[in-house]
């Protein structure tokens, strides 16, 4: 009987060594080592931050891992109307719509191999903002995001005061340019929603009566 009881006793601990053995392995396997990468967490809408690029985004470039005697000064620049961002020795590579990690790749692929053995490319983008004033319930500045339209800048202003003219809504671009917005002819045709860009102002009129 004290044998049997012994058997019992031992395998108990057998089994119970053996599974706090494979906890330990379990949990070694997924800590996380120095080199170990992770997938990245893609931004929210609500944090500010758009995935894409769009015309009027400021953007700083700066390059790495180059030659010392060959290095490129960094540029600042805006992003122009047609979309296409110019760099050192006149090249050009499409930004507007594009993610930072692509830029960043087409940027590194005009310049490897055909001009440098080697190259980073490291893009920056501000934060956007666009404003909204006149006629609604709060106006201000307001950070911008992606696949923002005037009427959803409306809605995130507050939405319209009682005394809005909802027939012109101005949308007055950073480069002069100004279009008038119909609210009721744009909820019925979508792509008269307009996008808004950076640096845009949406100026809702007073009601004539």
């Amino acid at each position: 009987m004290l044998f049997a009881r012994t058997g019992r006793v031992r395998t108990l601990w057998v089994t119970t060594g053996m599974a706090v053995l494979a906890g330990s392995l379990l949990g070694c396997r997924h800590r996380p080592t120095q080199h170990e990468t992770f997938p990245a967490v893609p931004l929210s809408p609500s944090s500010g931050a758009s995935s894409v690029l769009r015309v009027g985004d400021m953007v700083t470039v700066s390059f790495s891992d180059m030659p010392r005697d060959g290095g490129l000064p960094e540029i600042r620049a805006r992003i122009p109307g047609d979309g296409m961002l110019r760099l050192h020795y006149n090249i050009r590579v499409q930004a507007a719509e594009r993610s930072i990690p692509d830029l960043e790749r087409n940027i590194r692929d005009a310049y490897v191999p055909k001009l440098y053995k080697q190259l980073t490319a490291i893009v920056r983008s501000e934060e956007r903002f666009f404003f909204v004033g006149g006629q609604v319930r709060s106006p201000s500045r307001l950070p911008l995001q992606s696949d923002l339209t005037v009427l959803r800048a409306i809605d995130a202003a507050g939405g319209f005061t009682d005394f809005a003219n909802r027939r012109r809504i101005e949308l007055r671009r950073e480069n002069g340019a100004r279009v008038i917005v119909n609210e009721r002819k744009a909820r019925q045709n979508p792509a008269l929603d307009l996008p808004v860009l950076a640096n845009d102002h949406i100026i809702v009129e007073h009601s004539p009566w």
